[in-house]
Parts: C-alpha cells; sequence; structure tokens
C-alpha cells in the first residue's frame, strides 16, 4: 500500500494564523490523572477501535528525513513550537482509500509526547473524523469524556459539532481551532480547515 501523508504542515499554520473556540471559564477537567500514558504501541489498540467504524491503518512506517520537522510539530499552550525526533505513521484508510493520517512522534527512548489524527473530507459533516477522535481520546486520554465534559462539552461529536457551527458561520479563510487542557493532564486541539475543496479534521493529543 501506498503511504500517504496528509498536510501535516498545515497543522503548525492553524495554530500559528487561526479563529480560536476557548472552553467557558470554570468548566477546564478537572488536574485528575487516569495513568494514561499513552505509547507507541497504543496505534494496536486504535485500530481495533476503528474496526467497529469499519476503518483500518497500515502498518506504522517511522518518517526518516528532514519531513519529520514538517509532518511531527506542535504548538503547546503559549504557543511555543516543539519538535520531536522520532514519528511513526499510518495511512487510515476506508474501503480501500487513504483518507488520513495518525502520527505519534516523541523519542525512541522516552516514548511520545505527540498524536495527530487527520482525516480528509468533502462536506463539512466531521463523518468519519468522529469515530476516529473518539477512539484517539479513549485510547490516548481517558474513558472518561461523558463523565468529565471537559470544556463543558458531553461528548467529542458536541465538541466537533460546535466548531464545525462556528467555521460553517465564517469564512472558512482561516482554519478554525479549539483547546482542552488538563483532561489526564494532557492537551487536546481540535482544528478544521479547507483547502481546495477538501476539509480537513486534525485531533492533536500532547503530553
Amino acid at each position: 500500500m501506498n503511504m500517504l501523508i496528509l498536510g501535516l504542515a498545515a497543522v503548525a499554520a492553524i495554530t500559528v494564523a487561526s479563529l480560536v473556540i476557548f472552553a467557558q471559564p470554570g468548566e477546564e477537567p478537572p488536574a485528575k490523572s487516569y495513568a494514561n500514558d499513552f505509547t507507541f504501541s497504543d496505534i494496536i489498540v486504535i485500530e481495533e477501535g476503528l474496526t467497529a467504524y469499519n476503518l483500518s491503518l497500515s502498518a506504522p512506517a517511522p518518517i526518516t528525513d528532514s519531513t519529520i520537522d514538517q509532518y511531527c510539530t506542535y504548538f503547546d499552550a503559549d504557543g511555543k513550537q516543539h519538535y520531536v525526533s522520532y514519528c511513526t505513521t499510518t495511512a487510515l484508510v476506508e474501503s480501500g482509500a487513504t483518507v488520513g493520517n495518525i502520527n505519534i512522534g516523541g523519542t525512541v527512548d522516552g516514548g511520545p509526547v505527540l498524536a495527530v489524527a487527520l482525516v480528509e473530507s468533502a462536506s463539512l459533516d466531521p463523518g468519519r473524523a468522529e469515530g476516529v477522535f473518539e477512539v484517539m481520546a479513549r485510547t490516548l486520554v481517558c474513558d472518561c469524556w461523558a463523565d468529565v465534559r471537559p470544556g463543558g462539552f458531553a461528548s467529542i461529536q458536541e465538541w466537533m459539532d460546535e466548531v464545525r457551527m462556528q467555521f460553517a458561520a465564517s469564512d472558512q479563510s482561516l482554519p478554525l481551532k479549539s483547546r482542552i487542557s488538563g483532561l489526564d493532564q494532557k492537551d487536546l486541539v481540535l482544528e478544521i480547515s479547507l483547502t481546495d475543496n477538501l476539509y480537513l479534521w486534525a485531533l492533536v493529543v500532547t503530553k
């Protein structure tokens, strides 16, 4: 299978120039640890979860050239850009077609600090991205969303619906992002952008 890496450079661009939705004051999740320190091998658990949505993953492949800085980088809450020295990528596959990627980056010895899911869509409807992001959050963060209601959102779907409505109401010339911090001591950034008539949904999870 040919590996297609979607434009992770867009993730960097989204965080630099974007519209932003913040969680409501007082609705940040409690600083409670669910003892889920995700690892590179969690991609296996993610793949198992994706079967419920008729999605599969290619075998993880390390990014070994200079594009690692393009495909595996992230910004913290203060806007500082961070890079990783090791990153694996997998293609997200639906009915034999590549529709996205899941990249996990960090160091070989210290483990991952970053996971990014990118899902393309021909329409603004999150569609398959909802299932991918639900599996990502449950596997890499905690199976606690309904109980904690981070950002005041009862579910990943509700969070994505808010972002979708805000983006639909904009002129869509700038990407839109929403950040939730403190859920199991991790940051989650939900992002959407429009390029060449394709919508790109992204979920970034960082430790």
